[in-house]
């Protein structure tokens, strides 16, 4: 935490937040328990490991086992939360044992489970097979929970055929139960220059594409009307290049490959709570690509189903 940035936001939320970035957790334990701020009931540190587990982040831990006696004795308990929740702690008893650990158990980590991690903008090169993979990690994710979300949604995404046969009894299930809620989807132009660049990288040939964005429309009109859903609204956009982003008042979904008018992006697939400035950069976003789409389909007068 002595790192970190000058910050106006909540520390739970930034740390919330740097955790979710994170690839691991190691956890290092001496003998000092740590500060209970106000209004927890846990330290800091016994915070973070916490949020760790709740988002799934594989665990390293080191417990120090010099000078026990001075051991608080919460700590002590923090121990045995560890060792129940089935993590197998090394123990140390000076610093070159710790770095020695530290680093056997990192090598063997990253060996069992190989992490997304991140690529340098210097060694990335734009090649099919690079994206591919990024393709592929953003249509790997469960979006149900998202279509089933009980309130407004906004989503960008260049072909929507495999995400609607993938989720089409959750898409049904939302339009059956969702009437009284606003549903924009903005997909890519089937006429656009963009198309073969598209199509090349989602592994399709361009009339398939073109298919594909044409059925995901018909489609999504065919659930709304049956029904009898009022406020749906489909627009296309020459300006998406890939599956991008989904929006509900309070979270934004960001997939692993992300390119707008004025960005490009290279992240894992990614939740960020409204209030943060990561929503607001991607509702901004958001709102680039689908306000000259909506604006065209109002003046064709063909908002709505």
């Amino acid at each position: 935490m002595e790192f970190f940035d000058s910050s106006p936001k909540d520390t739970q939320q930034y740390i919330e937040e740097i955790i979710e970035l994170c690839d691991y957790y190691c956890l290092v334990l001496i003998n000092e328990y740590g500060h209970c701020p106000a209004g927890m009931a846990v330290s800091w540190t016994h915070f973070e490991y916490q949020v760790a587990r709740q988002h799934r982040k594989p665990v390293i831990a080191f417990i120090c086992n010099a000078n026990n006696a001075d051991r608080d004795p919460r700590t002590s308990e923090f121990i045995r939360q560890v060792e129940s929740d089935g993590i197998t702690a090394r123990f140390w008893t000076n610093d070159r044992e710790l770095t020695g650990a530290v680093i056997g158990s990192l090598q063997s980590l990253i060996r069992e489970h190989p992490a997304k991690g991140w690529v340098r903008t210097d060694s990335y090169h734009d090649d099919q097979e690079s994206l591919q993979l990024f393709y592929r990690r953003s249509t790997d994710f469960d979006f149900a929970e998202f279509i089933m979300h009980p309130g407004d949604i906004s989503v960008l995404l260049n072909d929507g055929y495999k995400w609607r046969q993938r989720f089409e009894p959750a898409l049904r299930n939302r339009f059956n139960r969702g009437g009284a809620y606003t549903t924009t989807f903005i997909t890519l132009d089937d006429q656009c220059d963009l198309l073969p660049y598209v199509a090349q990288k989602s592994e399709k040939e361009i009339i398939e594409q073109q298919r594909d964005i044409v059925l995901f429309h018909e489609t999504v009109r065919e659930m709304a009307r049956d029904a009898g859903y009022k406020s749906l609204r489909l627009a296309k956009s020459a300006n998406i290049h890939t599956h991008c982003l989904y929006i509900c008042a309070e979270y934004v979904l960001v997939t692993t490959y992300f390119t707008s008018k004025h960005r490009f992006m290279q992240l894992p697939l990614f939740k960020y709570r409204s209030g943060t400035d990561m929503y607001d950069d991607f509702a901004l976003d958001f709102d680039l690509v689908a306000r000259p789409a909506l604006a065209k389909l109002a003046a064709n007068k063909q908002i709505g189903i």
